[in-house]
């Protein structure tokens, strides 16, 4: 049995070095086909740079919001080139990073050492840079719960694209304290512009669509504690069971409650959690505070497995 996400490789790679959490928590990149529809967005042409070495990033240091990158040829002193629409500006800082069969991408607010241009009222909005000609817009604004504390900054945390129903899960922590879960997880039809499902009381990080034991399920990472969570599709897209723990980095590294912050598929049978410390604020150490954790799906217990 293979563990696998919708997925097929094109060119272009996208990236978010996560500016949300901490000043130094840089990320990796992101693979370009999360999903298999996805499509290379059709601006790329226009701006002068190569597809093939180009990453979306939302984590230069200097540079707020969403911007293209052209990576240098290995061994070249020759530094990255940098393109960006003036419109990617106006969400300010921004992590996440969506594709989907159109080419049009998906991100949204994400403070950054403070909140100067991220007000607490954005902090659950969207944005959807169209495919066609690389605008910028606001796509939808999430509800934003009646208790916002301005002492979370934080709303919106990670997205996952279900290309093959074009579903949109998104999850926030909008509303929440260290004392209370008033997070939710969203599901969005896309062309509708409509929430068509919600689970509400989570606070989740990372989250990602795999296919496991031949069930699509979306695995998730709280806030709250070291679990990774999976949570059953319909056929339909929406939420077909509540969050089932199925997994727990909890003391695997130097720090022992490690949230899971992000999870990427890696091959076909073995995906790739990304853990750190979370706490609802802005505090930026001054080294990056990340961890690694390689897990696969056992076919004969059923079960999500560290790997050793």
């Amino acid at each position: 049995m293979k563990v696998k996400s919708y997925k097929v490789y094109f060119n272009l790679i996208i990236s978010f070095l996560v500016p949300l959490f901490f000043h130094s928590c840089k990320e990796e990149e992101i693979d370009a086909g999360e999903y298999s529809c996805k499509a290379l967005p059709a601006f790329i042409k226009t701006t002068g740079l190569n597809p093939g070495r180009s990453a979306f990033s939302t984590s230069e240091k200097h540079i707020m919001g969403l911007v293209l990158k052209e990576l240098p040829q290995a061994n070249s002193n020759i530094p990255a080139k940098i393109y960006q629409h003036p419109s990617w500006k106006t969400g300010g800082w921004l992590s996440p990073i969506q594709i989907d069969n159109l080419g049009n991408v998906y991100t949204a607010s994400a403070p950054f050492i403070n909140v100067l241009n991220n007000p607490v009222r954005k902090q659950n909005t969207i944005y959807k840079v169209n495919s066609t000609d690389g605008v910028m817009e606001e796509f939808m604004q999430l509800p934003r719960p009646d208790s916002n504390d301005h002492r979370n900054p934080f709303g919106i945390l990670s997205i996952a694209f279900n290309c093959k129903m074009n579903i949109l899960y998104v999850s926030s922590v909008a509303g929440s304290t260290l004392q209370k879960e008033l997070g939710c997880i969203y599901a969005i039809d896309v062309e509708k512009k409509k929430i068509i499902d919600q689970i509400t009381g989570k606070d989740f990080f990372g989250i990602q669509l795999v296919v496991a034991g031949s069930k699509l399920q979306l695995l998730s990472g709280s806030t709250r504690n070291s679990y990774i969570y999976s949570i059953k599709i319909t056929n339909s897209g929406t939420f077909g069971s509540s969050p089932e723990k199925v997994a727990s980095i909890e003391g695997g590294s130097f720090r022992g409650d490690d949230k899971v912050k992000k999870i990427i598929f890696k091959n076909e049978d073995v995906i790739q959690v990304k853990g750190l410390d979370f706490n609802y604020n802005l505090i930026a150490p001054t080294e990056k505070q990340e961890s690694s954790y390689d897990f696969y799906f056992d076919l004969d217990t059923k079960k999500w497995t560290l790997k050793k």
